[in-house]
Parts: C-alpha cells; sequence; structure tokens
C-alpha cells in the first residue's frame, strides 16, 4: 500500500512541479516585459499602454463567444461517443466563428479607437496604441480555442481507485484497498461505472443523476463497452459518509424545472 502510496504521490508531486516552474517562468517574463517598457516610457504613457491591453483583451474575451469551454466539452463527449463527424464539425465550427467573431472584433476596435480615445476616455493619446493592440485579437482568439481543442482531444476521464477512501473522507476517512483502475473517453460513464461498483446508487449522486437526465454521458453498465475484468468482480462496497442521507438534499424541483427535467 505504502509503495503505490508513494508513487501516486511521485506522479502528482512532478505535474504539480512542471505546472509550478512553468507558472513561475511566465510571471518573471511579465514581470521583466514590464520593467523594460518602464524604462523607457513615462508613468501616465504606462498606464496608456495598460489601458490599452485591458480594453483588447476584453474585446479578445467577447470574440471567444464562450467556444473555449464549450468546444472542450463538446469534443470530449462526441469522442466518448465514437461520433467522429460530429467531432470533425465542432472543431470546423468552432474555428470559424472564432475567425469571424475575432476579425469583427478587431476590425471594431480599430475603426473606433479614435472614438473611444476621445469620447470615453478623453485621452487621444490611446487611439495608436488601441489600434496595436487590436491586431493582437485574432491571435488571442484562435490560441485560445486551439487550446480548447487540444483539451477535447485530450480529456480521457481516469479514475485511479487502486486506494480509496470509504467513510468520513476527504480527510477523517478510511484507506480501502480496491485495486482498480477505470479511464474513459466519457467522463460521465467513468464516474457512473466507478459509483456503481463501489456500492452507490447513481440517483444518490447529484450532478450524475442530472447529467444522465439530460442526456450527458452514458450513466447504464449495461449500455458502455467495458473492457479488461469483469465489472462484478471488480465490485466492493464502499462505506458512506456519516452525512450521506444529509447530502442527498440537492434535489431541488426548481433546478429540474430550470433542466426541463
Amino acid at each position: 500500500m505504502s509503495e503505490i502510496v508513494d508513487q501516486s504521490l511521485q506522479k502528482i508531486a512532478k505535474g504539480t512541479g512542471i505546472y509550478f516552474l512553468g507558472t513561475i517562468a511566465g510571471l518573471l517574463l511579465a514581470f521583466a516585459c514590464k520593467v523594460i517598457v518602464i524604462r523607457y516610457v513615462t508613468q501616465s504613457e504606462y498606464g496608456i499602454l495598460a489601458l490599452a491591453s485591458v480594453l483588447a483583451s476584453a474585446f479578445a474575451v467577447i470574440a471567444t463567444l464562450g467556444l473555449g469551454a464549450g468546444s472542450t466539452r463538446q469534443i470530449a463527449y462526441y469522442r466518448g461517443r465514437d461520433d467522429t463527424s460530429k467531432v470533425r464539425g465542432v472543431v470546423l465550427s468552432s474555428l470559424q466563428l472564432a475567425v469571424i467573431s475575432s476579425i469583427l472584433l478587431f476590425l471594431v476596435l480599430f475603426f473606433t479607437s479614435n472614438l473611444i480615445s476621445i469620447k470615453i476616455f478623453h485621452s487621444p493619446e490611446l487611439s495608436t496604441p488601441l489600434r496595436i493592440f487590436s491586431i493582437i485579437i485574432p491571435c488571442s482568439v484562435l490560441i485560445t480555442i486551439f487550446m480548447s481543442i487540444f483539451r477535447g482531444f485530450d480529456r480521457v476521464g481516469p479514475k485511479d481507485g487502486y486506494v480509496g477512501m470509504e467513510g468520513n473522507g476527504p480527510i477523517s476517512g478510511n484507506p480501502a484497498e480496491w485495486g482498480v483502475a477505470i479511464v474513459s473517453q466519457d467522463p460521465v460513464a467513468a464516474d457512473c461505472l466507478a459509483a456503481q461498483l463501489m456500492g452507490f446508487d447513481i440517483s444518490d449522486i447529484g450532478y450524475l443523476w442530472y447529467c444522465c437526465k439530460k442526456g450527458v454521458g452514458v450513466g447504464e453498465i449495461s449500455e458502455m463497452d467495458i473492457l479488461g475484468a469483469n465489472s462484478e468482480d471488480c465490485y466492493y462496497r464502499f462505506r458512506p459518509h456519516s452525512a450521506y442521507e444529509a447530502q442527498k438534499g440537492w434535489r431541488d424541483e426548481s433546478v429540474s424545472r430550470l433542466l426541463k427535467i
């Protein structure tokens, strides 16, 4: 058991270390760029540059149209259903919408820079930085969309239950040596299978119940293509939390009406 825990901690530490180093490097680079800029501009000029950057970033966020999270979710969902044509459709439509919206917002900001600078901020000198930063909008939006698409293709739902926890987790629970790992392109299916193998009814688990009712993912074991070990041999009844019954209070008729369930 201790060996498995050590291996898991090593993986977590490695991933956290890479993320930490990347974050530090990004912060240092941003700090260095600001120091270089400050050395060659006055305080008022730096304020103008910062304002132009914020406005351009706001336009870029609007231009994404929420496609970032949406494309990731839809690509992962249709990949889970092995629907290649719809995956291709999501990718193409996301890119097309992103290109159109980003170019449109770029043109709007570029040609209204004088109006925004003079009429809204009363700073004519803001016009030129706005035009320069507006050019970045299409690139920023496309980078965001491409990252979201790549996340959708990499989105696999691994559930490592070699050493699980039962009882009053996540702090006061007891380790349970289950020895099961579940991997699926459908995160909902992975969670539903894990929950049922642990002795829980998915109708008692709020997010799984809502997902199944809305057709997001596969919730029935009979509808899953399970490879590897026999699922019946992996059944291990986990002891629930002492407040398990109280946790079922997530059921709310107003939520069901809102979701049209």
